[in-house]
């Protein structure tokens, strides 16, 4: 009886750690006073992601101060991440976007509320957005035209050598 019960336990301990996922922005929430919240979908050069690899950290500074995951919500099936941002003193709050599956972390972004530019406002236990109305952060992939040095000299012949 007692290697069945041990059998079962292992079995739990296995089945939470499958599904168990680490996140990339690691803070300690008890090192804050204050927190808000919002719910955001997350959009990458204005495409809605959707998959649970995208990770979005809030920063003060080069300090976490919240992170989630995109997660499927509700019976419509809404891509959210709802993310709690923890504050001592108020800030300005930048975003970072974190590919679990590509290792790539985007870090322009813009936020903006039913079509409008939006800035959060630090009041505790404040609540922005909602699934059917989420404030939407945008990331733009940054992409910088590739240059070309060249050097070297002609010989009137069109050729560099």
């Amino acid at each position: 009886m007692k290697i069945r019960f041990f059998y079962f336990l292992a079995f739990l301990f296995c089945l939470g750690s499958i599904n168990a996922q680490e996140n990339h922005y690691q803070f300690n929430p008890a090192l804050f006073d204050n927190s808000w919240s919002t719910v955001a979908q997350i959009n990458i050069d204005g495409v809605e992601q959707t998959s649970s690899d995208f990770e979005i950290g809030a920063f003060d500074g080069e300090t976490v101060t919240g992170s989630a995951r995109i997660d499927v919500y509700g019976s419509a099936g809404y891509h959210r991440v709802y993310l709690t941002v923890f504050y001592n003193s108020p800030y300005e709050v930048t975003f970072k976007l974190y590919n679990h599956g590509t290792g790539e972390e985007l870090t322009n972004f813009e936020v903006t509320y039913e079509g409008q530019p939006f800035t959060f406002e630090f009041v505790a236990d404040e609540n922005y957005g909602n699934n059917r109305k989420p404030v939407v952060i945008n990331f733009t992939a940054a992409t910088e035209p590739y240059k070309l040095d060249i050097t070297g000299y002609g010989e009137g012949d069109g050729k560099w050598y």
